[in-house]
């Protein structure tokens, strides 16, 4: 028997879906999704042991951010300054116009996509599966389908292997997942707030390419020596005993001193996909000893870079380091004459919002 738009049994969806079609063309309502950028710390086990895959260890954090606006039209089109951005909207739109009680219902009007800002792709922001939410959350409210979190990022093929991002569209905060079994999706085992007052400062070294993406990732993935079980071992340890507990009692030295240590072992596991580097940026390391010189901690690259970050306490403290890494590394031959693009960024304890606009 067929479902209705809330996952229970109806023989007529396509009617309930056709009166809320209605409702919106006749207000001329647009839905506006915004949520941002996450950093990924690393993974708990690439080997899978246990028999679970991966999990992953992040943050949601206060930008950079996207923000995807939505309204009826005669067809689908997308729109925006990001051609990376457009077309990869383009390619979840498709695929929600592909599920089954949306592809067969008949007289639906199409949907016009605006993408009013957008997360640099392949930096380590996690852009793509923001990106993907945003646009299937603002196509579901404007045809009135419930779904969650977890059934949107299915629907655009996104948390295969970190279930980060969809627990930051979610609820933001810090959180840990516990990857996912064959052919399931990613456990959510651990999410809080992240402290009001810490700050994130984030490097994007200038001339960098991409980082590791699509089918080249999972080519890596597939293609790692053999992780040692022993890693594994040492950050769920690290994780249970040290980074966890800093971030409740709101230790910030100790929580760097835990993260600096995952990024250590986790960098040793890239390596041979980063040119024998733990690090994607050839100045990664000038960066982080200029940091920890200035009181930073925690340093490291979210996943496969080339995007770097360390902690701080205080959003003065945060300022007076993004300035001074700005004019530390303008005088730097490793840079040739490029600006080092430095942002301080809080952590988002609050997953996307999704707003309905009139016009």
């Amino acid at each position: 028997m067929p479902l209705n738009l809330y996952g229970q049994q109806s023989n007529k969806p396509k009617l309930r879906l056709a009166r809320i079609n209605d409702r919106n063309r006749a207000e001329s309502v647009e839905i506006e999704t915004e949520s941002a950028a996450r950093l990924h710390f690393g993974f708990l086990d690439v080997s899978g042991s246990l028999g679970r895959m991966f999990g992953s260890i992040g943050l949601s954090i206060s930008g950079p951010r996207v923000k995807v606006r939505a309204r009826f039209a005669d067809r689908m089109s997308v729109s925006g300054r990001d051609a990376d951005a457009v077309n990869a909207a383009t390619k979840y739109a498709r695929m929600f116009y592909g599920q089954p009680e949306i592809r067969d219902a008949s007289g639906l009007p199409g949907a016009e996509i605006f993408l009013d800002d957008a997360i640099p792709f392949h930096c380590g922001f996690g852009a793509g599966t923001q990106l993907a939410l945003c646009v299937v959350s603002s196509l579901c409210r404007l045809y009135g389908l419930k779904r969650s979190c977890a059934d949107m990022a299915l629907m655009t093929g996104r948390g295969k292997r970190s279930g980060i991002g969809i627990e930051s569209f979610g609820r933001g905060g810090f959180i840990v997942d516990a990857g996912a079994p064959p052919g399931g999706a990613p456990l959510t085992l651990f999410r809080a707030d992240f402290p009001a007052s810490w700050r994130a400062v984030t490097i994007l070294p200038p001339g960098m390419g991409k980082g590791l993406n699509g089918m080249d990732e999972s080519s890596a993935f597939k293609n790692m020596p053999k992780p040692d079980p022993e890693r594994s071992r040492e950050i769920c340890h690290i994780v249970m005993m040290k980074l966890l507990p800093a971030l409740l009692e709101n230790e910030i030295a100790h929580f760097g001193d835990a993260l600096g240590r995952i990024q250590e072992i986790t960098g040793e596991g890239f390596a041979p996909f980063q040119s024998g580097s733990p690090f994607a940026s050839p100045i990664a390391r000038d960066v982080f000893r200029k940091m920890g010189s200035l009181g930073a901690s925690g340093m490291g690259q979210s996943s496969w870079g080339p995007v770097l970050y360390g902690f701080v306490d205080g959003q003065d403290r945060a300022r007076d380091l993004a300035s001074c890494l700005r004019g530390y590394f303008s005088l730097s031959d490793a840079l040739m004459g490029e600006d080092l693009a430095v942002s301080v960024v809080s952590g988002r304890n609050r997953g996307a919002v999704t707003r309905v606009l009139k016009f």
